[in-house]
Formats: C-alpha cells, sequence, structure tokens
C-alpha cells in the first residue's frame, strides 16, 4: 500500500477500499450460495402452433378472453395469428404439422377479471384447473388452449405481479 503525502494535504490520503464481494458459491458467512443478481425477467416474443382450423377459437381465446389486442403479422406467406401485450408479443403458426406439447407451460398471461374467465369457459364447456396458492391474489387457471399449447391465466393484480 502506498501513503504518500501529497503537496498541500495535512494528512495521508487513505486509500478507498471497496467491499469485497465473496466469491461465486459462497455467502458472506460461507454457508449459503450466492445468489446471481442476474435474471431473465420476460421474452420479446412467445412462438406457439396450431392447426389453421382453430384459427376462430385462437382468435376468441387470446382475443377475446384473455383481452390482448390483435395484431396483423404475416412473415414469407406463412399464415400467423398474433397478439401483443405491452411489448410481448405471441405469435401462433398456423401450420398443417404443429409441433405441440400440452405438458409445458408455453405462456402466462395475467387478465383482470379470474371469476369472469371462468364463467366464460364454463358457458363454453372448456376444461380447466383451478390453482390457489396461501394468498388470495395467487390464484390462477391452467388450461389447454384450442391448440393443445398449456397456458395459466393469472388475476392481475398489482399485489402480485407476473
Amino acid at each position: 500500500m502506498d501513503h504518500r503525502l501529497e503537496a498541500g494535504a495535512t494528512h495521508f490520503q487513505q486509500p478507498v477500499s471497496q467491499p469485497r464481494r465473496p466469491p461465486v458459491g459462497r455467502s458472506q458467512k460461507g454457508f449459503f450460495p450466492r445468489m446471481n443478481p442476474s435474471r431473465i425477467q420476460a421474452v420479446d416474443t412467445v412462438h406457439l402452433e396450431s392447426l389453421p382450423e382453430y384459427e376462430a377459437e385462437l382468435k376468441w381465446f387470446y382475443g377475446e378472453l384473455a383481452d390482448l389486442p390483435e395484431l396483423t403479422y404475416e412473415r414469407l406467406g406463412v399464415a400467423y395469428v398474433a397478439f401483443k401485450s405491452e411489448q410481448i408479443e405471441l405469435l401462433i403458426r398456423l401450420c398443417p404439422d404443429p409441433r405441440i406439447d400440452g405438458r409445458c407451460l408455453r405462456v402466462t398471461i395475467a387478465v383482470t377479471s379470474l371469476e369472469w374467465v371462468e364463467d366464460q369457459l364454463l358457458e363454453r364447456s372448456c376444461a380447466f384447473q383451478r390453482i390457489s396458492g396461501i394468498a388470495r391474489s395467487d390464484r390462477s387457471i391452467d388450461m389447454l388452449d384450442p391448440a393443445g399449447n398449456r397456458v395459466r391465466l393469472r388475476q392481475l393484480s398489482r399485489f402480485a405481479p407476473l
């Protein structure tokens, strides 16, 4: 360490030390792993696939039921049904051989009224599963969209962000 007296200084200048960060994998006390502060919060585009004959049902499901504004989207002559929520786009490619895995959750959508959504689904005899957490605001519906993609609809709440 170099402690020099600079011209005009009345005391020795101590170098400012930065607090040491523990190495990755150890906490300050050494018991718990340190969490990486970097996280991906959202994606900019969700890609799904569907058979073309489900186009009208998909527009009802995502446009009317989930209340997402519809976009016009076409790419190289391939038909899409597209929706947008803030900066995130939901693109559903209409193709004769869609790759769909109904076991994997593909998208979570926050809706303003989960009760209204349940009423609409019951009216159309759609199968769904209610999921409740510990907090009253932690409620959601898991289901398959008309094409067979697994979707979660959550109650929009300022206390329970996505």
